[in-house]
């Protein structure tokens, strides 16, 4: 999803809507901060883990590497 995506995305609801992430093991937590970060797209293969890669946590890949906008908690 890109930015533009998810602001059109967002505009379909009231502007003082709760924004959450999955939570470690379940639940939901709030988004506490936006990060700038550059990922390599589908640099993991094992189900457990999520698609895409932040680079400051990966080896060096053949991926593709792009900026990104992570939501954390």
């Amino acid at each position: 999803m890109t930015i533009a995506e998810l602001i059109e995305e967002l505009k379909n609801y009231p502007q003082d809507t709760r924004v959450v992430v999955s939570g470690y093991e379940g639940g939901v937590n709030d988004v506490d901060y936006v990060k700038e970060t550059e990922i390599y797209l589908n640099y993991n293969t094992a189900s457990y883990y999520g698609k895409h890669e932040e680079v400051e946590y990966a080896t060096p890949s053949d991926c593709e590497k792009v900026p990104a906008v992570y939501l954390r908690n």
